[in-house]
């Protein structure tokens, strides 16, 4: 579900949107204007994107995939 584009500009409250990385979540997180940065900061910027982008890698660890693990999403996934 994707957000009206004026909801960017609507009053909001602490909660409104989820955390980068939500409690107990291991594997992914949310990134861009629709994650909940936890400071006071204006949204519609590229800077806050890219903040909530750098949090979210540094807080989800990294596995690594094996190349079969990679050409089995790339055929899954059609991106050959």
């Amino acid at each position: 579900m994707i957000p009206y584009v004026t909801s960017l500009f609507m009053p909001r409250q602490v909660g409104d949107r989820p955390d980068v990385v939500p409690k107990d979540a291991v594997n992914f997180a949310f990134i861009g204007q629709c994650a909940e940065s936890g400071e006071q900061d204006y949204i519609f910027t590229t800077e806050y994107s890219v903040r909530m982008a750098s949090i979210s890698r540094t807080s989800v660890p990294l596995k690594k995939i094996s190349s079969t693990e990679l050409g089995e999403l790339i055929n899954k996934y059609y991106l050959s």
